[in-house]
């Protein structure tokens, strides 16, 4: 594909004009990449292999950590403390907690660290219990990141993990 035209708007709206050249397939699958990238798009395709977004926020967040939580509030600040201490900018990364069900004070604990971390992006998903992989897996499902990190929720990762890893 190729962009023809993008157009940023002084509020911050990103109107991108896009054609593609290969098969329909192809023409699909990068359109599914765009809207990873830009998750609140409205997608206009009025002719085949062609079609732009408009109305969409410019997400420009590159790293998504996913951290699965059940019934650890303690550990789980300890991990986030160390997540918000990245070598890279805040605004590379965005942190997406998932309480998998927990009747502890996980929820109300999440909620006082992100008015502390304010510069940072973190997101608080909350499901009925269904183990691990189904919080991972919603993780996932809600991830703006083009690379997605786990860990666990009593990990403590270095200041440097993402840019080495990334």
């Amino acid at each position: 594909f190729r962009i023809v035209r993008g157009r940023l708007a002084p509020d911050g709206i990103f109107t991108i004009w896009i054609a593609s050249a290969g098969s329909r397939k192809l023409f699909d699958e990068t359109a599914e990449t765009l809207k990873r990238i830009f998750p609140y798009v409205y997608w206009h395709s009025p002719k085949e292999n062609y079609f732009f977004a408009s109305n969409c926020p410019l997400n420009l967040t590159r790293y998504s950590v996913v951290i699965p939580t059940y019934n650890r509030c303690e550990s789980l600040l300890a991990t986030l403390d160390s997540v918000v201490k990245q070598s890279i900018a805040p605004d590379e990364y965005e942190i997406l907690v998932i309480d998998d069900g927990s009747t502890d004070n996980t929820r109300k604990a999440v909620a006082d660290f992100q008015k502390k971390h304010l510069h940072h992006r973190i997101r608080y998903f909350y499901q009925e219990n269904r183990g691990a992989a189904a919080a991972k897996n919603t993780g996932i499902k809600n991830a703006k990141g083009e690379i997605i990190f786990f860990t666990d929720d009593d990990c403590l990762v270095p200041t440097d993990w993402i840019e080495t890893l990334g």
